[in-house]
């Protein structure tokens, strides 16, 4: 983690992970890039599909945030060393997103009683709005069946008959 492997030659560099990501904090912007991983649920294992679902998480989350997703970065590789948007060979994307202040998220300024009723209120107001006007019903739910989810669905979001049963069984004791 070198500054010149940065455009904007950051001072400071900071890297954290989730079980699905490296994150690459610099003073003004954030780095994430996919870990090469298969959940099931998620599939990253290719450069091609962490391409994909980088330019999929930047078009759906601008929805909510567009100023806070920039776009896709990429990731090369020139004489060993690795750049962000650099020379050189693609080897890695990255979602680039502007580093916002965490002072300023809702979550700390209501922890810290700092937060107005009308900017709650406001968000509130924003993501009832956005839900309102989400795709949504059987067709939908059809299509992401479709795209081969069905067992998935089955397994993880439908409840097993067998704790109905143990219930019953329990009521009549």
């Amino acid at each position: 983690m070198r500054p010149e492997a940065f455009p904007e030659r950051p001072l400071e560099i900071e890297l954290r992970q989730t079980h699905v990501s490296y994150l690459l904090f610099t003073p003004d912007f954030v780095y994430k890039i996919k870990k090469p991983v298969d959940f099931g649920f998620l599939d990253f294992t290719s450069l091609e599909k962490r391409r994909f679902f980088c330019e999929e998480e930047v078009r759906l989350n601008r929805r909510l945030a567009p100023g806070a997703y920039l776009g896709v970065s990429r990731v090369t590789e020139e004489g060993g060393a690795f750049f962000v948007d650099g020379p050189g060979k693609t080897v890695e994307y990255a979602v680039k997103m502007k580093r916002l202040d965490n002072g300023q998220c809702l979550s700390t300024l209501i922890a810290s009683d700092r937060a107005a009723p009308e900017t709650v209120a406001q968000v509130a107001r924003a993501i009832a709005s956005f839900h309102q006007k989400a795709r949504t019903g059987r067709a939908y739910l059809r299509l992401r069946l479709d795209r081969g989810h069905k067992e998935k669905y089955r397994r993880e979001l439908l409840p097993d008959p067998s704790i109905y049963r143990k219930d019953t069984e329990r009521a009549a004791l």
